[in-house]
């Protein structure tokens, strides 16, 4: 998850991301943001630096069915507008007093198609808005460029990810089961990203709703595209 963290905010992975938030933050009339499977936090400092430049300043609240409390706390300390649910909190069913806009960074494709469905259905029900971020395709080279690339970056790259830990540096050079964990992890996501045509069909599948969806992509500045779904109720005045 650090890997991951810092990688997305380095590489600027989401970065044009910012407007299609700060659209929903708006269409939904949101002033806080929630992300949801947040993990390691990733790319969270860089999302609000990018939301600031563009004239939104929401408070960002973490969380994960499996609260990274301590990373999560380190983000808190460095940002007034960083915080956290240290309890459990499950994507297809967050608490009522959770609110704000909704939002989850390259993770949509650990759930299979009933917990994406359960999860739209869960925000409907609540009458909460959704942006949801996954960068990558299932393209079978993309399996050869985790293999090739994500190696050289972690030997380089490990000792400047913080917060400094001994274990890390162990588990990387010495017995390397973060890199190994990490390639499964990779290679598996790749055949699991979902395409827009399989995100219309489970939008499809849900009851009548007063909501509004949109299925697009766009291409970071990598050209690596990035798939997204966003959803707010319909309201008149929009």
């Amino acid at each position: 998850m650090d890997y991951l963290r810092h990688m997305i905010g380095w590489l600027e992975f989401y970065k044009p991301a910012a407007e299609i938030i700060k659209n929903a933050l708006e269409k939904s009339q949101n002033s806080d943001v929630v992300e949801l499977s947040a993990g390691g936090g990733g790319g969270v400092t860089k999302m609000i630096e990018y939301l600031q430049k563009i004239g939104r300043s929401p408070r960002v609240i973490l969380t994960d069915l499996y609260p990274n409390i301590s990373t999560w706390q380190d983000l808190k300390n460095a940002s007034s507008q960083i915080d956290y649910i240290g309890e459990s909190v499950n994507a297809l069913q967050v608490p009522e007093h959770i609110t704000g806009l909704r939002v989850m960074f390259s993770a949509l494709h650990h759930f299979k198609p009933n917990q994406v469905k359960q999860i739209f259905l869960d925000t409907m029900s609540k009458k909460a808005s959704l942006a949801f971020f996954d960068a990558g395709t299932t393209s079978p080279l993309n399996i050869l460029t985790v293999l090739l690339f994500e190696p050289i970056t972690f030997v380089l790259l490990t000792p400047l990810f913080k917060p400094f830990r001994w274990s890390r540096l162990f588990f990387t050079y010495i017995i390397p089961l973060i890199i190994v964990c990490t390639l499964w992890d990779g290679s598996i996501s790749v055949l699991r990203f979902y395409r827009k045509r399989e995100l219309r069909s489970i939008l499809r599948a849900l009851p009548d709703n007063n909501y509004i969806w949109k299925v697009g992509t766009f291409k970071n500045k990598w050209g690596i595209p990035v798939n997204y779904v966003t959803g707010y109720p319909f309201n008149q005045n929009h």
